[in-house]
C-alpha cells in the first residue's frame, strides 16, 4: 500500500474525476478487539483494531477511524463484499460454479439472453448474495464477448476467431465458460485467442465447436498470420493510460478494419482512452457505455486502501 498521504492524494483525483460527493459522514462501525500484528491505515501503528463493518481495513482508534471515515465509508460496503464473495470462492471450485452455468437449462438461452445479467441468469437461483456477484466475475468476459458478437452481427457459419489481447492470470479462470458462445450461437464455430506475455506456454482441451489456444506473447497484428484473421479482437480493461506498449499494437488495429472493443474499471477512465483513441485516428463503432456483462463482484486496489472497483464495467468498440 502506499504512504497514507498518497492514498488520500489518489481517492481525492479518484473523487473529483467520478463527480462524487464523499465528504458528509454517518456514524462509523464500531471497532473490534485489536490485533497483534494488524497496523494503523493512517499511521502504521499497531496493533490496530479492524472496521466491526468489513474487517478489511485497521485503525488505532477511533480518532484515525473518524480522520479516515470520508474516504472508508465510500467503500466500507463493497469491501465487506469482496470477503464475503472470498469466503463464497474458498467454498466452492471454479470448475463446479462453471458447470452450474454451463448446465443451465435450453430454454434459458432465448433470444433475449444476451441483454443482461438479470435475462442471463434468470433462471438461476441464488442463496446469497456472493452466489451471483461470483458467478457474474467469473462469467464477464466470456458474456461480453457474446454480447459483442451480437451486437457487431459478426456470428456466421464460423469459424469466428476472437482475439484476447493482454491477457493474464485472470482470463485464465473462466476459459470453459467460453464454450457458452456454442450454446448461445448454435450454428457457429469459435477460435478463441488469449494472447499475453504472463500467460503460461500450454495445450488447452477444446471443443468440437469452440478452440481454445493460449500464446505467451505481446499482441501484434503479426499473429495474423499464424491465428487467423479476427473477426473480433477484445482487450479486457486494457489500461490504455498506464502502459506506453499499447501504442504500437493500436497502430496496427486502426484501420485494418477489425473491430476492437476495450473495457474499463470506470467512466471517466473510458472516457480518456475513447479520447486517446480518437487522438491516433480510430473511429468509434460504439462509443464507451455501460457494459451489461460487468463483473458485480469490487476488486480492491493494491496500493489504495479504500479504492474498488469492478472489471469490466464500460465497453466501447473502434475500428
Amino acid at each position: 500500500m502506499l504512504p497514507y498521504e498518497a492514498q488520500v492524494a489518489e481517492l481525492r483525483k479518484l473523487f473529483r474525476l467520478e463527480n462524487g460527493e464523499h465528504d458528509s459522514v454517518t456514524q462509523s462501525p464500531r471497532l473490534s478487539a485489536p490485533t497483534p500484528f494488524a497496523r494503523c491505515l493512517v499511521c502504521g501503528a499497531g496493533p490496530a483494531s479492524a472496521c466491526s463493518s468489513c474487517e478489511s481495513v485497521h485503525y488505532c482508534g477511533e480518532s484515525h477511524q473518524e480522520l479516515d471515515a470520508c474516504f472508508h465509508q465510500a467503500a466500507c460496503a463493497r469491501l465487506r463484499e469482496i470477503r464475503e464473495d472470498e469466503a463464497f470462492r474458498r467454498a466452492r471450485s471454479v470448475r463446479e460454479l462453471s458447470v452450474e452455468l454451463l448446465e443451465r437449462r435450453a430454454g434459458a438461452r432465448g433470444p433475449r439472453v444476451l441483454e443482461g445479467w438479470d435475462a442471463y441468469l434468470a433462471t438461476t437461483a441464488f442463496t446469497e448474495p456472493a452466489h451471483r456477484r461470483v458467478l457474474t466475475d467469473l462469467a464477464s468476459r466470456p458474456l461480453t464477448v457474446a454480447h459483442l458478437l451480437r451486437e457487431l452481427g459478426g456470428v456466421q457459419n464460423g469459424p469466428i476467431r476472437v482475439h484476447v489481447m493482454a491477457a493474464s492470470a485472470k482470463e485464465l479462470e473462466s476459459l470453459a465458460l467460453y464454450t457458452e458462445l456454442a450454446a448461445l450461437f448454435p450454428e457457429s464455430r469459435f477460435e478463441i485467442a488469449l494472447i499475453g506475455p504472463e500467460l503460461p506456454v500450454a495445450p488447452l482441451p477444446s471443443s468440437a465447436r469452440v478452440r481454445l489456444c493460449l500464446r505467451a506473447d505481446i499482441y501484434r497484428r503479426a499473429s495474423w498470420a499464424e491465428l487467423g484473421r479476427p473477426q473480433l479482437v477484445v482487450g479486457f480493461d486494457a489500461g490504455l493510460l498506464l502502459y506506453r506498449s499499447w501504442g504500437r499494437t493500436l497502430l496496427e488495429l486502426i484501420g485494418s478494419g477489425v473491430p476492437f472493443a476495450i473495457t474499463s474499471y470506470r467512466s471517466w477512465e473510458a472516457t480518456a482512452e475513447a479520447a486517446l483513441l480518437r487522438r491516433l485516428g480510430a473511429v468509434p463503432l460504439c462509443p464507451p457505455r455501460p457494459n451489461p456483462f460487468a463483473s458485480e463482484a469490487s476488486r480492491r486496489s493494491t496500493t489504495v486502501a479504500n479504492d474498488v472497483s469492478r472489471d469490466n464495467s464500460y465497453l466501447s468498440v473502434w475500428r
